[in-house]
């Protein structure tokens, strides 16, 4: 009597999180009929801790430039004693361990923002084509989604921030190029439209096609949507980095 082999089951948590990356068809089609997150969510908070443990020493350099920028031309500071500026000095380039964990946990709630806002956005494309992806599936899939395109990048820029050396680094748009991608094509363009080249690194390049997956394998959306929704929520996002940069003059 012939007997049957088992095959291994697909579809845990490790699984997903490693097809995101290898096979992300397999890993949304999975999600789909059963959407985890918390796993992705923790890789992604990891990837963030590493990113932010390496990358302080260019973070703190970026910000005493610009407070002793800011002494020096802001009109606010112009009855400031000598004393007062080295201390304000001294303050940005040494902030106490509380200071530095609420810096931590600010990424944090930026990242969970843009995950929540990549799973509406992912959900009105999915009702607009026609799919049949709840916010709870295209959630986890937006979950999953972070793991390259936020937290890869954001320790991956770290690294190369710390390969440089944080005298390389005068301001964030300094940091926000050193991420591999478009800005590398003009590295001596600035201002709004520095940023918008900047904001469009492989991570976000490579985001915008796991979210046309998402909307194909986890929503069930047919059609040029696919990819008309990626990227319009890439080149907004790049679009919203340049408004902030010219915002804040960098």
């Amino acid at each position: 009597m012939a007997t049957s082999i088992a095959q291994p089951a697909h579809g845990g948590p490790l699984d997903d999180v490693i097809d995101t990356v290898l096979n992300p068809a397999r890993a949304f089609g999975s999600l789909r009929d059963r959407p985890h997150w918390l796993l992705a969510f923790g890789i992604v908070l990891a990837l963030a801790a590493v990113g932010f443990v390496v990358e302080r020493p260019v973070m703190l350099q970026v910000s005493s430039t610009t407070m002793t920028h800011l002494l020096a031309t802001n009109a606010a500071f112009a009855n400031f004693t000598d004393a007062q500026r080295d201390r304000i000095l001294y303050a940005t380039a040494h902030p106490s361990l509380l200071q530095s964990v609420l810096a931590y946990v600010q990424i944090v709630l930026f990242f969970v923002a843009g995950i929540l806002g990549n799973a509406l956005l992912m959900l009105l494309a999915s009702a607009l084509g026609g799919g049949r992806g709840g916010f709870r599936v295209l959630w986890a899939a937006s979950m999953h989604v972070a793991i390259p395109s936020l937290g890869l990048a954001t320790a991956v820029t770290a690294i190369v921030c710390a390969i440089d050396g944080p005298a390389a680094f005068a301001s964030l748009a300094d940091v926000a190029r050193a991420t591999p991608g478009l800005g590398m094509l003009a590295p001596g363009m600035h201002g709004p439209a520095g940023a918008f080249l900047g904001a469009l690194s492989v991570f976000a390049l490579w985001g915008a096609a796991l979210n046309g997956l998402v909307l194909r394998y986890a929503a069930g959306v047919r059609g040029p949507l696919l990819w008309i929704a990626p990227a319009l929520v890439t080149l907004g996002g790049a679009a919203l980095s340049a408004l902030f940069s010219g915002a804040g003059g960098t």
